[in-house]
């Protein structure tokens, strides 16, 4: 399925607050290539960046942006490393919410591991499906079927916290994790910057109110 939603096109700020010093980036999921055009203008033009996505269409607008943007089947181990076989290696490599539409994400996220260099690190978002909304969807007897967030219709996997651990290839380690909260799930609100410091400080009870993880990986 093509997604189109104008949210997946949307600069990731919150991403970026852990791209550090890049020489060179791998945007896995790249849409049209917004991240590495912010990069490259905000930056240091001669940063390299590598865009890949699964949308021909969208990918026709990140190959004017960045170094190096191809259409390529992420659930296809043989295209990924086809792909990497023209790249140079990698110093961040970012997945934002893409692990949840794979069938193998691990295995993707294996492959692609290979392509960093050994101070490099990997940037993950994720949806968490343990927020408490799946469990009045439960109860509702419905489980949602929406264009984005935690129920996007296109989720083949889900994630919650004691999961996190199985997203880092061999020698790697999570060294980071950062909680996005949010008070419901269709939307965010004032309030959720208002919980969040509190929340920080409260173990097992936060994971009910987070929206989304994000996951810095290393060696």
């Amino acid at each position: 399925m093509i997604h189109n939603n104008k949210s997946y096109k949307s600069l990731r700020t919150d991403l970026l607050q852990f791209v550090k010093s890049p020489k060179s980036l791998l945007d896995v999921g790249c849409n049209e290539g917004i991240l590495g055009l912010y990069i490259k203008e905000n930056i240091h033009e001669n940063i390299h960046v590598s865009g890949i996505d699964y949308n021909p269409k969208t990918i026709s607008i990140a190959k004017k942006r960045l170094d190096i943007a191809e259409v390529v089947n992420l659930n296809n181990q043989q295209e990924i490393r086809s792909f990497l076989k023209k790249c140079p290696k990698y110093d961040h490599i970012i997945f934002g919410d893409v692990l949840e539409h794979l069938t193998h994400p691990l295995e993707a996220l294996e492959i692609l591991s290979q392509q960093l260099l050994p101070n490099g690190k990997m940037i993950i978002s994720i949806p968490n499906t343990n927020h408490y909304s799946s469990l009045l969807n439960f109860f509702s007897l419905k489980w949602p079927r929406n264009e984005r967030g935690i129920y996007d219709k296109t989720h083949l996997r889900i994630f919650m916290l004691r999961n996190i651990n199985e997203l880092a290839p061999n020698g790697f380690k999570v060294q980071k994790i950062k909680r996005k909260y949010r008070l419901f799930e269709s939307r965010s609100t004032i309030l959720d910057k208002a919980i969040a410091y509190p929340l920080n400080f409260i173990p097992y009870f936060r994971e009910f109110l987070t929206f989304q993880y994000i996951v810095i990986i290393s060696r």
